[in-house]
């Protein structure tokens, strides 16, 4: 392993440092990757592997932003993570803010895993939570951070991918923060002025006066096979509030295969709200959101001042689920109102085999890069994508919606080799492990399933 060795000399402390600094980022700078890991116990912590992981975000982001544009990836293994501690006066103003040209990525099974570089952010869940001294449990939130994320001042080359991110409390302080646009706003993540790119990611559990998942300002976030859950906009009364699950605001947001679920307004909007602004959202699901009033579409998502929203081959709750009156746009825009029958509606947003979200979406919708779901399966399993984040078909390599012996006839042929097809009927049904190879690890998955099904 590198590292700094100086023979001190005449050198000062200071100037040490320096040294050490720069030979640190000479020797990142060609990989590319800063590593952070907080199961890791090395000696030396440089971020340089997995087995010399930073503990901590906060070093990871500083040299990204102090090594130029030679730090492309921050790669963080399974494990809970806060903000870095800020230098501003008030201690909740500690976020992560995210850099341009640099991917934050989580999910990964670090030094402790058999292999470090496997990626399941199921399996190896990344946490980032605003709950600094890690004390939710007993009640206690005014400690949170008031915005988990950030993504002011960013394109769409900061990226954030891989997260659950929870506990941020913008609550009970509306004055300017330094950095972060309003105090009250935008729990989870907070986008005022920056247009960043989250992929992957499940907000939950974070709860502001205005957008408690995410709250975007002049901004045109791109968000992909991403999850909104349990995320809370109102007063401290439980009054008033915009956008629980999502608030836009002069934006222009585009919204990929995503789910809202169980979010919750004091005022409008319980899953998103709309002002001023131009929404695009595309093969998502928006059902079981809430704010005061009659519980149709509005509750799911408002629209107000000016607004323009175009909705395409999404699934969103009205107060006459399964007719044939369909908001924002309609059935000819390829919308539904059906009950999307999931696993589960309180902890397992997987769709069943009887879903209608199953192969209703539309993949042209789907950005070059977005080859995965958010279980990191592929995209496309059978006829066309899924509505919401996840992709149903994993095992079922005939599309029949049933996991049985029948699906076994193509894994002689599909074992030679990794399978990059998104066919009707392809390899990738097979491919459990998310790692483009269909190999005996996939088949003893798929042997599972199989009798778990019978």
């Amino acid at each position: 392993m590198k590292s700094c060795s100086i023979v001190k000399g005449n050198l000062t402390n200071s100037t040490i440092w320096v040294v050490c600094v720069l030979f640190w980022l000479a020797t990142a700078a060609q990989a590319g990757v800063v590593y952070v890991d907080q199961n890791a116990t090395p000696l030396i912590r440089d971020g340089l592997t997995w087995c010399s992981a930073f503990a901590t975000l906060g070093p990871a982001l500083d040299v990204a932003v102090n090594a130029g544009d030679s730090i492309i990836e921050i790669r963080i293994a399974q494990g809970v993570y806060t903000p870095p501690p800020t230098t501003l006066p008030d201690a909740r103003d500690a976020t992560v803010q995210l850099i341009n040209d640099v991917s934050l990525i989580g999910g990964y099974a670090g030094c402790r895993g058999a292999r470090p570089d496997d990626r399941d952010i199921t399996r190896y869940e990344t946490i980032i939570t605003g709950d600094q001294n890690l004390d939710d449990a007993l009640m206690e939130f005014g400690d949170n951070s008031f915005h988990v994320i950030t993504g002011n001042g960013t394109n769409a080359s900061a990226v954030i991918d891989g997260f659950t991110i929870t506990g941020g409390f913008a609550h009970g302080d509306s004055r300017p923060a330094p950095r972060t646009g309003g105090r009250n706003i935008g729990a989870g993540m907070v986008n005022d002025s920056g247009s960043p790119t989250v992929r992957n990611c499940i907000f939950q559990g974070n709860k502001a006066e205005i957008g408690g998942g995410m709250k975007n300002r002049n901004s045109s976030v791109i968000v992909i096979n991403a999850i909104f859950r349990d995320n809370d906009a109102s007063f401290f009364n439980l009054s008033g509030g915009n956008g629980g699950g999502m608030d836009n605001e002069n934006s222009t947001p585009t919204i990929i295969n995503c789910t809202f679920v169980g979010n919750t307004s004091g005022g409008t909007g319980g899953g998103m709200c709309v002002l001023g602004s131009d929404v695009t959202i595309y093969n998502s699901i928006f059902w079981d959101n809430t704010a005061p009033g009659p519980q149709d579409e509005t509750a799911e998502i408002s629209v107000s001042f000016d607004s323009t929203i175009t909705v395409t081959n999404s699934c969103i709750q009205d107060i006459n689920p399964d007719d044939a009156s369909v908001a924002y746009g309609g059935t000819a825009n390829g919308n539904i109102d059906d009950d999307p029958l999931f696993v589960s509606l309180l902890d397992d947003l997987h769709l069943t085999a009887n879903s209608p979200c199953r192969d209703t979406g539309d993949q042209n919708f789907l950005l070059p890069y977005v080859v995965t779901d958010l279980d990191g399966h592929a995209r496309i399993l059978c006829q066309d994508v899924d509505m919401g984040a996840y992709e149903s078909g994993i095992g079922d390599q005939n599309c029949d919606t049933i996991i049985n012996l029948a699906d076994f006839s193509a894994w002689l042929t599909c074992m030679n080799g990794p399978a990059p097809s998104k066919t009707l009927i392809s390899c990738q049904a097979y491919d459990y492990a998310s790692d483009s190879d269909v190999d005996l690890l996939d088949y003893a998955a798929f042997q599972q399933s199989v009798t778990a099904a019978n």
